[in-house]
Formats: structure tokens, C-alpha cells, sequence
């Protein structure tokens, strides 16, 4: 059972590492023990696509995207095009095999929507703190992402089925 409203609002740490497809279960902390992690936006939302040529001339075309940048990541299996949407950056996604989380992702749900970033002032910290509180961290060390930026994950599990990006840019 997730955390009630009002121990969100104060913060959380994780009680439970029993996972049963749903968040974890979380409990509050000490107010003013942790700092709260504060994303300074949404950097971006990233769509997993089987073909980012095709998906690319589709936004395009339907949304008038503009694209921003084309990278292929090899030490995370992605082939990626970000691309402007008004104020809004979308992030492309094509796995470069089978194997790849992408590939995985693709394999598993096709086609949509893989997580939503937030750009924060300091990665670390952020995931120091998140830790603290008892979130599943995918990374617990920042990575190369696209535009070489630092990147690291949250597992899904803690956030109630979203994959949740933060980002930052390296020092």
C-alpha cells in the first residue's frame, strides 16, 4: 500500500524492499533530516520507437518538431533524436540491439512512452538523497547521457510505474 498523501509531503523512506508491482511501500522520515530533491524542470519526455528515422520524419511532420540533436550512445545501446516541440524537448529512443534496455523496453511494451527526466542542479546529491529516502535507484553514480550530460535512473518500482530520469550537466 503506497505512503499516505500527507507523509509524502514530508518525505519518505523506503519501508518494505517486498515488491509486488507497486511502489514501494514508504514511510516518513524526520522533517528536515533530508533535503528534498528539486528538479529545476521537466528536461524532456523519451519515446521508445523501433525506428527513429520514421519516428523522427513523423513528428515532423505531424508536429512540426525541429530537430535538436541525433547521437548514438553505444554504452547504453541507444540510437537517439531529440527534437523541439514549442518549449518542449522529446527524446527519440531506438535500441542498437535486442539486449539493450531499450531493446528490452521494446520487446516487453513496444512502442511509448520510457521515462520522463528532470534536470536538477546536482545529480549527486539528488541521488544521495534519494537514496536516504529509500528509492530504488537504477544508477547510484551518474552516466554519459545524449548531449553529454550526466544522467542517472530511478527504478519505476519506487514511483509508481514511471522511469524517472535526472539530469544535469557535467562538470
Amino acid at each position: 500500500m503506497p505512503a499516505s498523501r500527507s507523509s509524502r509531503s514530508k518525505g519518505l523512506s523506503r519501508q518494505s524492499a517486498s515488491l509486488t508491482g507497486q511502489a514501494l511501500r514508504l514511510t516518513a522520515f524526520q522533517p528536515g533530516s533530508i533535503k528534498l530533491v528539486q528538479a529545476k524542470s521537466t528536461h524532456h519526455i523519451a519515446v521508445a520507437v523501433n525506428n527513429v528515422d520514421e519516428a523522427l520524419a513523423t513528428y515532423q511532420q505531424l508536429f512540426g518538431a525541429e530537430l535538436e540533436h541525433r547521437e548514438t550512445v553505444p554504452e547504453q545501446g541507444v540510437d537517439a533524436a531529440t527534437v523541439m516541440l514549442g518549449g518542449n524537448r522529446i527524446e527519440l529512443l531506438g535500441a542498437t540491439g535486442p539486449d539493450t534496455p531499450v531493446g528490452k523496453f521494446l520487446a516487453k511494451r513496444g512502442q511509448g512512452i520510457h521515462h520522463i527526466a528532470f534536470e536538477v542542479d546536482d545529480i549527486r546529491a539528488s541521488l544521495a538523497e534519494l537514496e536516504a529516502k529509500g528509492a530504488q535507484l537504477i544508477d547510484t553514480e551518474p552516466r554519459r547521457g545524449l548531449h553529454g550530460l550526466e544522467v542517472a535512473f530511478i527504478h519505476p518500482e519506487t514511483s509508481y510505474g514511471v522511469l524517472y530520469e535526472l539530469v544535469t550537466n557535467a562538470p
